[in-house]
């Protein structure tokens, strides 16, 4: 749950921390947002090869975010997989802002970072 660049290949020290469920939900919000279902399938067999990913199987639930409680399942993953950053555009997600260790940044935010800087030619 860190961070993608444009071509959807992430960075060797950076890892994206998936399970089932969070993938579906990209799935149905990329659906939602009208992302063609041919880009949905090619990110979805990216997801499948598993380079830079770090799978999780179901965690405990947790309640952390009060607006929108469909999206427990990023903080949920983010500490069973001992994540440090959550980058997301989601509001209800932002506003928790930070849930024990981990930190919730927007893209921006996260770009940003002194920890992602050392990637910038």
């Amino acid at each position: 749950m860190r961070c993608v660049n444009a071509r959807l290949d992430p960075a060797p020290h950076i890892t994206l921390c998936l399970s089932r469920s969070v993938i579906e939900e990209y799935g149905e919000v990329l659906a939602r947002l009208g992302v063609e279902e041919s880009a949905i399938a090619e990110l979805m067999r990216l997801f499948a090869r598993g380079r830079h990913c770090l799978f999780t199987a179901d965690t405990p639930d947790l309640a952390t975010v009060a607006s929108g409680p469909d999206d427990d399942i990023f903080i949920e993953r983010a500490m069973a997989s001992h994540a440090a950053r959550i980058v997301t555009g989601d509001k209800a997600l932002l506003a928790v802002w930070r849930y024990f260790d981990v930190v919730i940044l927007n893209p921006r935010q996260f770009l940003d970072s002194s920890e992602i800087s050392n990637l910038r030619p």
